[in-house]
């Protein structure tokens, strides 16, 4: 069972994205994050505390597929 979080995209390239959450993310979880008309799907490579307390967590993309 999956449980949504809000995140906020911080930077984008062709193998991953760089999150910003509220809470941490164990390192090695399968996620997906939907965007508008899109779904990227992979996985969590780092997840560090910052110094204001949210947390910067690295995701490869695996796939990504549009939304219809």
């Amino acid at each position: 069972m999956s449980t949504p979080m809000h995140a906020q995209i911080h930077d984008v390239s062709k193998w991953g994205l760089r999150l910003v959450l509220a809470q941490p993310i164990a390192v090695g979880s399968a996620v997906k994050v939907e965007t508008a008309g899109m779904v990227d799907s992979g996985e969590i490579r780092y997840c560090l505390r910052t110094r204001d307390g949210s947390f910067t967590a690295g995701m490869r993309i695996d796939s990504t597929q549009k939304l219809a």
